[in-house]
């Protein structure tokens, strides 16, 4: 009788033990998984789906300016098509604030369009509104009821370039709107119409 309970605990013992074995295994696998495919990480090289995971959906005008309302460009300028959008990424900078923003950028015949979106993560040293330092002509234009504050600057070179920025809370905005090399030069206004329609969808 001694013996077959002694038998029966020491199964009872390896039963045991071998069920923490497979507990302990499924953590390491779930462990596995999780580093495999950390947060924040889409887990390939994609630039939109690790932009999109660290500050929302790919499809969101807020993160995606590839999803950006063309309308104001197309009206403003009678383009028929504005073809296909290139997405990336660029590092820009202003003064000493420096940031690294999700781009797009469309290049129908009539005019080229470039727009890039940062939020709080895409600066290193904490986000900074910093206005532009009107380079082109000395001076720029105050956009008002435009988000928090938005500027507008003209250079006539070539087929003309409109560039508009502005922030809304921590939420950055670049556009810049410029004329063919080759073709008929684009008006300041229209850049402006066009920029800031652009921003209105965004801001």
């Amino acid at each position: 009788m001694t013996n077959k309970l002694a038998l029966a605990l020491a199964c009872l013992v390896l039963v045991i033990a071998g069920c923490g074995s497979d507990d302990e295994g499924g953590a390491s696998v779930t462990a596995g998984d999780d580093a495999a495919v950390p947060a924040g990480d889409g887990g390939d090289d994609s630039p939109a789906t690790d932009e999109g995971s660290q500050r929302g959906e790919v499809g969101d005008p807020l993160t995606d300016p590839c999803s950006v309302d063309l309308t104001p460009v197309v009206d403003e300028f009678d383009v028929a098509d504005m073809g296909p959008s290139h997405p990336g990424q660029g590092d820009h900078g202003v003064q000493d604030v420096k940031w690294t923003p999700r781009t797009c950028r469309w290049m129908p015949s009539e005019v080229e369009v470039r727009v890039a979106i940062a939020g709080p993560d895409d600066f290193p040293e904490g986000f900074v509104c910093a206005e532009p330092l009107g380079v082109w002509d000395d001076e720029f234009e105050v956009i008002d009821d435009l988000g928090d504050q938005a500027w507008f600057e003209w250079d006539d070179f070539q087929g003309g370039t409109g560039r508009l920025s502005g922030c809304a809370g921590e939420l950055r905005l670049d556009i810049s709107v410029a004329g063919p090399r080759d073709g008929t030069p684009i008006s300041e206004d229209s850049a402006r119409t066009a920029a800031v329609g652009l921003a209105r969808d965004l801001l």
